[in-house]
């Protein structure tokens, strides 16, 4: 006899991943850009916020629909990025 998985099984793991790089690639990303020296410290807040933005909103997802010790990571990620952000837009102000 064969076995054969369902598509949810194979696909959920996989999507899980994606969601967990999003959200290390653009929390790291955020956090990095915010410490840079600029000339211009508003054009790089606008650059960086819709990044800022989708980071945010994806570790809100995330933590939401995953049950386990990987959401708090990610929320880990979330933090250290929104205190980099705030601080580049306390900057701007």
């Amino acid at each position: 006899m064969s076995q054969s998985t369902s598509p949810k099984a194979i696909l959920v793991p996989i999507a899980r991943g994606i969601g967990f790089l999003l959200i290390t690639v653009t929390g790291l990303f955020t956090a990095f850009v915010c410490q840079a020296s600029s000339p211009d410290y508003r054009e790089l807040f606008w650059t960086v916020a819709p990044v800022a933005v989708i980071h945010f909103i994806a570790v809100g997802i995330y933590f939401r629909l995953v049950s386990d010790g990987d959401r708090w990571v990610a929320v880990a990620i979330g933090g250290f990025a929104a205190a980099s952000f705030g601080e580049m837009a306390l900057r701007v102000l």
